[in-house]
């Protein structure tokens, strides 16, 4: 019976401002951003969809609403939102962006990379930050253009060792791991654990147990170490991928699961790999949609 709160209320709200003498649209994200703080997500989303009905040749409520249900883990809404807001602003490089992640995480890799090649054509002083699309190039079977991605990452983060083997994997599928080893980039200053082992490991100067081994052993429950043990397992089930392993593949997709971060562009690479490699392997959703009960991360404004 207390249902009608999530509804009525939200509604009534939205109608009060917009009734107002002095009302401006930042009053009613203001109003939104209360409720989603207070972990009222209904109530946030419903304000901002009484703000579209009044109103929806305003790109901004599109978008803010996008970016509440993608924090919420609603992937098609938040697409489908995108792409109202894309038929207003065409050419927006983050709208663009923000569609193609929202369409690499739902597996829609191809659709991903045309808007993720349409964001470097729109704006090409962003292209050489644009590592998710090397990453969706990747996944695509795009090898040479995903390793051009990657070697233009470069030119602006040269101590990332992800840059580096996300480099190699592209040239070891484009050319042959003999080759791709022998241009692997050096990288100097990605003080990340267990990232320089990772880096030694796709040189073939280490081995999967040394990587392992590199993580700090005890505080599971650390967020530090949660990380180390997700990127550990996923550059390993990536290196196997890469080598031909796919039972070890299932297992370390399998390992990395756990330690997967809510809304962490990472997380769904793996749970893209495990789909695409070993469905078998992924039991259940790696990222959690966190319950109306909680507070919510504030959803960013604008583009």
């Amino acid at each position: 019976m207390r249902l009608w709160k999530f509804w009525v209320l939200p509604c009534l709200m939205a109608a009060r401002l917009w009734a107002a003498d002095d009302v401006n649209p930042g009053q009613i994200a203001e109003s939104a951003f209360k409720e989603w703080k207070a972990g009222h997500t209904t109530n946030a989303i419903a304000l901002i969809s009484e703000a579209i009905r009044v109103n929806p040749q305003e790109s901004r409520w599109w978008h803010l609403r996008a970016q509440m249900n993608s924090i919420l883990g609603q992937r098609e809404a938040t697409i489908d939102d995108l792409g109202h807001a894309l038929q207003l602003e065409p050419r927006s490089r983050v709208l663009l962006q923000g569609r193609a992640e929202e369409l690499f995480k739902a597996g829609k890799v191809m659709e991903a990379v045309k808007d993720f090649d349409q964001v470097n054509e729109v704006e090409p002083t962003f292209a050489p930050y644009n590592w998710q699309r090397g990453i969706a190039l990747y996944f695509a079977g795009r090898f040479a253009d995903g390793r051009k991605q990657f070697e233009s990452h470069q030119t602006v983060n040269p101590h990332d060792v992800e840059n580096a083997v996300w480099h190699f994997l592209c040239t070891a599928k484009e050319l042959d791991l003999e080759r791709a080893r022998v241009r692997l980039i050096a990288i100097e200053g990605d003080d990340r654990v267990p990232m320089s082992e990772i880096h030694r490991l796709f040189a073939g100067q280490s081995t999967p147990e040394k990587v392992l081994a590199a993580v700090q052993p005890d505080g599971e429950t650390k967020e530090v170490t949660r990380q180390q043990r997700f990127y550990a397992h996923l550059y390993l089930a990536l290196y196997f991928d890469v080598t031909g392993n796919n039972v070890r593949v299932a297992s370390e997709l399998k390992a990395c699961q756990p330690f997967g971060t809510p809304g962490d562009f990472m997380s769904d690479v793996a749970r893209v790999l495990a789909a695409r490699v070993q469905p078998e392997a992924w039991k259940a959703p790696l990222l959690l949609v966190k319950p109306e009960s909680e507070s919510p991360e504030k959803p960013p404004v604008g583009k």
